[in-house]
C-alpha cells in the first residue's frame, strides 16, 4: 500500500504560510520580537495537531506541523521545540531515514533570515537527532536571532553532543563559547540575568571542552577566567534580582506573585493564595492555566483534603475538555499520596521494627502502588506513544511487575532518549539475567559500561554489580572476581560484594 503523500493542513485562524517559503526580513539588528497571544494561539493549534499526528506514526508530517506553529512561535520550547525532538527521536527509533540531500539543499541553515535558517536547522535536526552540526546551524541561527530561551534549550544538547563525540570539534566549540559570552553579555546588559546565568554557564562548559580538546592553547585560559568572572557578576546581579523582585506599581499583586512562587508558606497564607485562585477561576472557569494553578496551590499543603478537591478539580476538567493532560497532573498527585503514605510507613517501622501489622500494611500499600503506577504510565503510553521518557517509566515498572518479556522491549524503544539510555541498558540487562539469558546480560552491560563516562557514580556500579551477577552464574569466576574487585574499590560495603568475593575464592565461611 501506498503512503499517502503529505498535503499542507489548513488550520482555522491563522495565516500559515508554508515555513520555507516566506523569508522574513534579517533579525540581527532588531530587538528581539514580541509574540502576541494569537501568535501562541495559533502555535498551539498547529502543536496540538502536530500531536495527534505524531500518535498515528505519521512522523514526517508532524515534523511539518511543528516546524508550522514554531514558525509562529519560535520560542515555544516546551510545546515545540522538545517535543519536535522527540518526535524526531521516535522517527529514528521507527528505522526511518535522515534528510535527502534534496531536502537538506532545500533546507539551508545560511538562509538570509536567521528564524528561517533556525527552522531548517531543526527540521533537519528532527530527521537526524544527536546531529551536532544540526544543534550548531539551530544554536548560531536562534542567537542571530535573539531567541534566547531557544538558545538556553538547545546549547546544553549541543555541548553534550560535542562532548559524546569521538573526535570533539574544537571549532564547533569555539563557535559556541562565543555565541554563549555574546548572548550572555546582551541578556546582562537588558537585565534578563537568569537568561544570561545560563548562557555564561553554557558558555564556562564550551571553554572546559574546548581546553580538553585544546590543552595547549594558552589563551582559552584567559578567556575562560573572564567568562567565569562574568559568571559570578551575573549570580550575584540575579540574587539581588530574585531577593528585591522589582517594584511592580500593583504592591498587592506583587506580593501575591511572590508568595506564589515560594516553596514555604504558613498554612493561612496558602489558603489565602487557593481562595484567590478560586475566584479567578469563577471569573474564567475554562482558563487551563487558572485550573493548573488552582491545582499546584491545593497541592501545597500536602495533606489529602485538599489534594482530593486537586483531583476532582482536574478529573472534572478532563471529562469536559477530553485533555489528557489534566488527568496526568491528576494521576501524579495520586502518585504522591502512595510515595508520602509510604515514607511515613518506613519511618513507623524503624520506630517500631517488631511491629507485624506495620510491615503489612506497608507490604499492601507497596503492591497498591506498584499497581497504581504500572496502570498510569501503560495508559500514558498509550496516549503519547512518541514520549521517550513514559515509555522509559512504563518499561521500569514493568521490570519490577516481573513482566520482563514486555519490559525489554519497552526499554529498548526508550532506549533512543539520551537522558535515559544508560538506565534503560541497565534495566534491560537485569530483564535477561531474570530471565537467565547471562550472556545476553553481559553483552548489553559491557557495552552500556563502555559509553558510560563515570564509571563510578551509582548507575555505573549497579552496572557493574549486575554485570559481577552475570558473569558469576554464567560460570566465569574470573571475570565475576574482576568486576567485583573493581565495585569494592570504590565502595568497600556495596550491597553483598564482598560475601561474593569470598564464596567466588573458595573462602566463604
Amino acid at each position: 500500500m501506498k503512503t499517502p503523500s503529505l498535503r499542507p493542513l489548513t488550520m482555522p485562524d491563522t495565516d500559515k504560510q508554508p515555513a520555507n517559503t516566506s523569508p522574513q526580513p534579517a533579525a540581527q539588528d532588531q530587538a528581539p520580537p514580541r509574540f502576541s497571544e494569537q501568535d501562541k494561539s495559533n502555535a498551539g493549534k498547529w502543536f496540538e495537531r502536530a500531536q495527534t499526528v505524531a500518535d498515528s506514526r505519521n512522523y514526517d508530517y508532524a515534523i511539518e506541523c511543528y516546524i508550522n506553529g514554531l514558525e509562529k512561535w519560535p520560542e515555544a520550547v516546551e510545546g515545540g521545540h522538545k517535543r519536535l525532538l522527540a518526535v524526531g527521536m521516535a522517527r529514528r527509533a521507527a528505522g526511518k531515514k535522515k534528510a535527502s540531500v534534496l531536502e537538506a539543499l532545500k533546507h539551508s541553515v545560511n538562509a538570509r533570515d536567521p528564524k528561517q535558517a533556525m527552522l531548517n536547522a531543526e527540521f533537519l535536526l528532527a530527521k537526524d537527532p544527536g546531529n551536532p552540526a544540526n544543534m550548531e546551524g539551530l544554536l548560531r541561527n536562534a542567537a542571530k536571532a535573539q531567541f534566547d530561551e531557544t538558545v538556553c534549550w538547545i546549547g546544553p544538547l549541543l555541548l553534550d553532543a560535542v562532548a559524546r563525540e569521538k573526535k570533539p570539534s574544537a571549532s564547533r566549540l569555539r563557535t559556541a563559547y562565543q555565541i554563549f559570552e555574546q548572548a550572555g553579555d546582551r541578556t546582562q546588559q537588558a537585565g534578563e540575568y537568569k537568561i544570561a546565568l545560563q548562557l555564561y554557564q553554557c558558555g564556562v562548559t564550551a571553554l572546559e571542552y574546548f581546553q580538553q580538546v585544546k590543552p595547549n592553547d594558552l589563551g582559552v585560559v584567559n578567556i575562560l577566567r573572564d567568562m567565569a568572572s562574568k559568571l559570578t557578576i551575573v549570580k550575584g546581579n540575579y540574587q539581588k534580582a530574585e531577593d528585591f523582585r522589582g517594584s511592580l506599581q500593583d504592591a498587592d499583586q506583587q506580593r501575591v506573585l511572590h508568595d506564589e512562587d515560594r516553596l514555604i508558606q504558613s498554612e493561612q497564607r496558602l489558603e489565602e493564595l487557593a481562595e484567590k485562585a478560586r475566584k479567578d477561576l469563577e471569573a474564567d472557569p475554562t482558563n487551563a492555566n487558572k485550573i493548573t494553578r488552582l491545582a499546584e496551590l491545593l497541592c501545597r499543603h500536602e495533606d489529602e483534603p485538599h489534594e482530593k478537591e486537586a483531583i476532582e478539580l482536574l478529573m472534572n476538567t478532563y471529562a469536559q475538555s477530553k485533555n489528557y493532560r489534566f488527568k496526568v497532573r491528576a494521576d501524579d498527585i495520586r502518585m504522591r499520596q502512595f510515595r508520602r503514605q509510604a515514607r511515613t510507613l518506613v519511618a513507623q517501622s524503624k520506630e517500631d521494627p517488631e511491629n507485624g501489622l506495620l510491615r503489612q500494611r506497608a507490604s499492601e500499600l507497596a503492591d497498591n502502588m506498584r499497581q497504581l503506577e504500572l496502570a498510569v504510565f501503560k495508559e500514558r503510553v498509550e496516549n503519547y506513544p512518541t514520549d521517550l521518557g513514559t515509555r522509559f517509566e512504563y518499561g521500569v515498572r514493568l521490570f519490577q511487575a516481573a513482566r520482563h518479556d514486555d519490559a525489554i522491549p519497552m526499554l529498548q524503544g526508550a532506549q533512543t532518549d539520551p537522558r535515559n539510555r544508560q538506565r534503560c541498558r541497565l534495566y534491560i540487562g537485569r530483564c535477561f539475567f531474570a530471565k537467565g539469558y547471562h550472556s545476553q546480560a553481559i553483552e548489553v552491560l559491557t557495552q552500556a559500561l563502555g559509553e558510560h563516562e563515570i564509571k563510578e557514580d551509582e548507575i555505573g556500579r549497579e552496572m557493574h554489580y549486575w554485570l559481577g551477577r552475570a558473569s558469576e552464574e554464567s560460570g566465569d569466576a574470573k571475570a565475576a572476581l574482576k568486576t567485583f574487585g573493581q565495585i569494592i574499590q570504590w565502595d568497600y560495603n556495596y550491597k553483598d560484594v564482598r560475601r561474593r568475593i569470598d564464596k567466588l575464592r573458595g573462602t566463604d565461611g
